[in-house]
């Protein structure tokens, strides 16, 4: 499995090779598939059919976003991995009310209902940050977020969510769903 998020310079963040045989001829997996809203990678091979893993990165997407602006749901998507010294993991927004100001919110997972609005970022654990943030003309908003090269982060699992203003959400928000993921060690 590569991280992509710099084309330039691929990096393995994982690997599985069920060839375990001599000689020449191809035999290997054909096609790997992420589901988006599990932590599952799905392989499949010549020999062992179909092989069900655990994404390395702790990547699953959780709970349900908040409908503002013309009944859209923002959508949260992460791009890259969260390994320990990494510049380029990122989180991407799109399918919200444009030019709308909002937080970026970044803690430990959790939910907390308020009415029609759904938190996904637990406030009443410590630290949680929140990073001011604007969507483009389009409803889209891209945010890096650079992880410190420190071994006392590996192994932490963090949630992230976008509020944003929007007179037609509930309580004059609408939100994203929530993005879990882990940091791990770079390879």
């Amino acid at each position: 499995m590569l991280d992509l998020s710099l084309p330039k310079a691929p990096k393995e963040i994982a690997y599985f090779d069920p060839w375990k045989g001599k000689g020449t001829e191809f035999r290997g997996i054909l096609s790997v598939a992420r589901d988006p809203g599990s932590n599952r990678v799905y392989a499949l091979d010549i020999d062992k059919g179909l092989s069900i893993f655990e994404d390395p990165t702790g990547r699953a997407s959780y709970g349900a976003p908040t409908v503002g602006w013309e009944d859209r749901a923002p959508l949260l998507e992460l791009r890259g991995a969260a390994w320990t010294g990494s510049n380029s993991f990122t989180f991407q927004l799109s399918n919200a009310r444009p030019s709308s100001r909002g937080f970026f919110l970044l803690g430990a997972p959790g939910a907390l209902k308020l009415g029609e609005l759904l938190i996904l970022v637990d406030p009443l654990k410590l630290p949680i940050t929140l990073f001011p943030v604007t969507t483009d003309s389009l409803g889209a908003l891209k945010q890096t977020l650079p992880i410190p090269d420190l071994a006392s982060l590996e192994g932490l699992t963090l949630g992230a969510q976008v509020l944003l203003l929007d007179r037609l959400g509930a309580l004059g928000l609408s939100a994203s769903q929530g993005q879990r993921f882990r940091v791990f060690k770079a390879p």
